[in-house]
């Protein structure tokens, strides 16, 4: 498997989706493989859940519209 395929923002056509390029750069400092990116939403509920329930509402309310996705 060619590493570029496991960056998940690269499209079906093999270009980046959320940069303004034609070839994805290994070196890429948005680079994300699946799994990176299932741990970094783990540790953001993870660390969104140890606050106090007043803090998760104010950043619920500021962020999210309200709705607690965490």
């Amino acid at each position: 498997m060619n590493d570029d395929s496991q960056c998940i923002y690269l499209g079906n056509d093999l270009q980046c989706s959320i940069l303004n390029t034609k070839k994805c750069s290994t070196e890429c400092s948005f680079r994300c493989s699946a799994d990176k990116y299932k741990n970094s939403l783990k540790r953001w509920r993870e660390q969104l859940n140890s606050i106090s329930t007043e803090k998760q509402k104010e950043i619920s309310r500021k962020y999210y519209g309200g709705k607690k996705f965490w």
